[in-house]
């Protein structure tokens, strides 16, 4: 009579990987047990509660709504064992809508390009009537303004 092999079943686990912050180049890779919420799991790669409202987190590939790991009193999801999570951490912007973004690179642009050539503001300046010294105050001016536009635009 033949010998029964006896199997002893493996733990079963969930794939994780995550880019747990959107400005670096580090990528986590580890192994999770079965039963581990996904609202559990980002909170452990993501550390930052701010950044954890810029994530997204697919199963399988397939994207998971955030109400499953964003907010703390929401529905549970469990991936089942054998599965693979993935979490990315995704700037959005604040918000702001894609027209402004768009103007304020615009506008960033040409502040740039005008304070980086002070011939044209003095130029301008003499046009005004004001020679060297409103030339010089306009390039001071120009460079408040596209600094600002920097900042805006970095925000």
């Amino acid at each position: 009579m033949p010998e029964a092999q006896i199997q002893v079943p493996t733990q079963a686990v969930i794939e994780v990987a995550a880019r747990p912050h959107p400005f670096r180049e580090a990528v986590v890779t580890e192994v999770r047990p079965a039963g581990t919420t996904l609202r559990q799991i980002v909170a452990d790669l993501i550390r930052e509660p701010w950044l954890r409202s810029w994530a997204a987190v697919s199963v399988d590939g397939e994207l998971v709504h955030p109400m499953y790991y964003v907010r703390p009193q929401g529905p549970e999801y469990r991936p089942k064992p054998g599965r693979r999570v993935t979490v990315t951490v995704v700037p959005q912007g604040e918000g702001k809508n894609t027209a402004a973004v768009i103007l304020s690179a615009v506008v960033l642009i040409a502040a740039a390009a005008v304070t980086a050539n002070p011939k044209i503001l003095v130029a301008v300046g003499g046009l005004v009537g004001g020679g060297a010294a409103t030339g010089a105050a306009i390039v001071a001016a120009g460079s408040v303004v596209s600094t600002v536009s920097v900042n805006r635009l970095l925000r």
